[in-house]
């Protein structure tokens, strides 16, 4: 799906700060219960991570230019 993703092509980027990171792994572990185990690993607090923003209703969560998720706001 990310397979042609370009850093370029991304209205801008900023580091995600450790409390939105918090909140997105308590957001991983509400939705997804047998995860807590392993959100740790999945999102560790270095390398930092990245937040692009594709388009006006999605960003792009990535280690480097590797994606590692997405999140998609609907109106």
């Amino acid at each position: 799906m990310f397979k042609s993703f370009d850093t370029k092509s991304t209205s801008g980027s900023t580091p995600v700060k450790s409390s939105v990171l918090r909140a997105i792994k308590q957001k991983i572990v509400e939705t997804n219960p047998l995860m807590i185990d392993i959100v740790d690993e999945l999102l560790p607090k270095k390398p930092p991570l990245m937040e692009y923003k594709v388009t006006s209703h999605l960003k792009l969560y990535c280690r480097g230019a590797e994606p590692v998720f997405f999140e998609h706001r609907g109106e």
